[in-house]
Parts: structure tokens; C-alpha cells; sequence
């Protein structure tokens, strides 16, 4: 089903069926690792390509971006000023104002349309109610709530891609009712989605059941109308057998993804335990190294030590003997000491 609603326009963007783009052009909003590649170090061809096709390239993604300049900066096709924005890492990431009206008006354009007109664009469907730029976001739809999306039957595989698209979003349930017209369920809580399923499901049985019932009543005997019971009984058992095995091959798998991680998780302690021993038996010897080197150098502190203090007595010793060599020259000589003549002027401390 194509969509044709209203662009929404505010503060220079636009948002329709080609996304989120900005004026002039107007254009989508080209990544900033890929503006650098296509302006740093010099214009490529793709850069030219795409000015010939829109002029205002560089007006329109500095709007993306939220970079304010002075106009009086803006000379030619502006190709000066986005390799400076760009070498300035302005085109880096996206401001959370830019981000927040994209947002806006997406969601306001989404309104304009049914759930019926979205059921071929489950992109679409999961950003109205489920997601924002692509992930999880839990405050547009109620946490107890579930959408029923229902399909006209035209593309079977319209369920089941809306389904994969539900599988993208973490924690978001989803289910297609087994019975009636295609239909899809989703929400934030999986037990009321399989809970809703239920019932449209019941409804649904129902009225195959209404519709059964006045066919019996009309074309066959009581007889017939007890075979077909037999016969659902033994298809509702068949599909409980079914359920069991799905839900018992589901557990299986879901412990083999538990035990896996575990043996990860063992094997990564396991070598964060080998790492930290070896850091601790270098930090070890790094330590003993210092020691010893430290216990050798007081070591041979002290032996410059005890060599001073040796050569200072043995001096002291020499200047002793000396001392008594000429003390006993002068008694020989003189027949007294100069310390006997002058006893004020010399001591015999020694």
C-alpha cells in the first residue's frame, strides 16, 4: 500500500517519504566520516556530482549539523567554509536538537496514516510506536498495551517481515495469530501479546465455528458434527505436542547459549587469573631487584665508610709516633722537651 500523506516542514527540514532532509535542496543528511572523504583533503568526484545535482549541498548539511556561520564566510558554493566545519569536527555528530525534531517530525508525519496503510512498512510501524532512530524506546506505546496489525491477506510474507522487524527491538514481544485473517500482535509485554493473540485467535475459531456449526445443522447428521469434534481434538492435541516440542527445543537452545557463555566467561577468568600472577611475580621480582640493589649499595656505602675511618686512625697513629720520635730526639738532644720549657704551649693529649 503506497503513502501518500503531507510533507511536514519546520525551521528548514522536511520529512516525507524520502526521510528527514534539509533546505536547500532539499537533502538527506550525508554522515560526517563520509563528508570528510568526499571534502578533506580536496573535493572527489562523487563531491562534484553531487553539487551539480544540488548547489545548496553545503547550506543544507551544515543545517544537519547545526553549525551557525557568518555569512560573509560563505563565499562560492561554500566549499572552503565545510572543509574548515569539517576540520573543526562540527559535522562530527549530530546535536540532540537536530536529533529531537527529527523525531518530531517523523512522529507527525507517521500520524497521518492508519496502522492498515503501514502494514507493508515495518520500519515505519516499529518507529511510530516502538523505536527511535532504530532502537528501543519504550514511551510511545504503553507498557501493558498491544498493537494489532492487521493484513488484507494480499502479501503473505507481510507478517512475517513485520515480525523480523519486531525482532530487531530487544525486549519488544510479537506474534501472528494462528487462526483467521492474518494479523500480527505486538507490545512491550509478551504475555499480554500472547494473551491477545489467544483471543483474536478464539474469536476467530469462533466464528469458523459459527459457520461450521450452521453447515452441520444444515448439509450433515449429528453423526458428522461429532466426527468434526473428534477431529479438532485431536488437532488441538496435535498442536499442543507441537507446542511442547517448539517450546523443549527452545529451552534446549537457550541453555546451550547459557552453557556457552558461562565457558566464556570461565575461560576469560581463567586468563585474567594467568595475566595477574604474571604481573604479580614481575612486580615480585622488580621488587627483590630493587632490594638487593639497595642492600649493595649501603654495602658499599659502609666500606667507603670503614676505609675512611681506617685511614683517619692510622694518620692519627703516624702523627703519634712522630710526635714521640722528636719528643724523644729533644730529651736526647736537649736533655728536655719543649712541652717542659713552654708547658702552656703544647699538650699531651696524646
Amino acid at each position: 500500500m503506497s503513502l501518500s500523506g503531507k510533507d511536514v516542514q519546520r525551521d528548514g527540514f522536511i520529512y516525507g517519504l524520502e526521510g528527514f532532509r534539509a533546505y536547500p535542496g532539499p537533502m538527506k543528511r550525508i554522515e560526517g566520516p563520509q563528508l570528510r572523504l568526499m571534502f578533506l583533503p580536496k573535493l572527489t568526484y562523487q563531491a562534484q556530482t553531487l553539487f551539480r545535482s544540488n548547489p545548496g549541498l553545503v547550506r543544507s548539511q551544515l543545517r544537519h549539523y547545526g553549525v551557525q556561520f557568518d555569512e560573509n564566510n560563505f563565499a562560492g558554493r561554500g566549499t572552503v567554509l565545510l572543509k574548515k566545519v569539517l576540520e573543526q569536527g562540527q559535522c562530527d555528530q549530530v546535536p540532540l536538537s537536530i536529533t529531537l525534531l527529527q523525531d518530531e517530525m517523523l512522529q507527525e508525519w507517521l500520524h497521518q496514516f492508519t496502522d492498515a496503510q503501514l502494514s507493508d512498512r515495518p520500519d515505519l510501524m516499529m518507529e511510530k510506536y516502538f523505536s527511535s532512530q532504530g532502537q528501543p524506546d519504550h514511551t510511545k506505546f504503553g507498557a501493558g498495551d498491544v498493537l494489532e496489525v492487521p493484513f488484507d491477506g494480499s502479501n503473505p510474507i507481510l507478517p512475517s517481515q513485520m515480525m523480523h522487524a519486531a525482532s530487531q527491538l530487544i525486549g519488544l514481544g510479537y506474534q501472528q495469530a494462528p487462526l483467521g485473517p492474518p494479523h500480527v500482535f505486538m507490545g512491550w509485554d509478551t504475555d499480554a501479546v500472547a494473551d491477545a493473540s489467544r483471543q483474536y485467535a478464539l474469536r476467530e475459531y469462533e466464528k469458523i465455528q459459527d459457520v461450521n456449526r450452521i453447515t452441520i445443522q444444515r448439509d450433515m447428521a449429528v453423526q458428522e458434527l461429532a466426527d468434526r469434534e473428534e477431529e479438532r481434538i485431536k488437532k488441538e492435541k496435535i498442536d499442543k505436542e507441537i507446542d511442547k516440542l517448539v517450546l523443549a527445543r527452545r529451552r534446549e537452545y537457550e541453555q546451550y547459549l547459557r552453557d556457552r557463555e558461562e565457558q566464556q566467561l570461565r575461560e576469560e577468568n581463567e586468563l585474567g587469573a594467568q595475566r595477574e600472577e604474571a604481573l604479580r611475580e614481575n612486580e615480585k621480582q622488580r621488587i627483590d631487584q630493587e632490594i638487593q640493589l639497595e642492600e649493595q649499595i649501603q654495602f658499599e656505602e659502609q666500606m667507603e665508610l670503614d676505609e675512611q675511618d681506617h685511614l683517619e686512625d692510622q694518620m692519627q697513629f703516624e702523627e703519634q709516633i712522630q710526635l714521640e720520635e722528636e719528643i724523644q730526639f729533644e730529651q736526647e738532644e736537649y736533655g728536655t722537651t719543649l712541652w717542659d720549657q713552654f708547658p702552656g704551649c703544647y699538650s699531651k693529649s696524646f
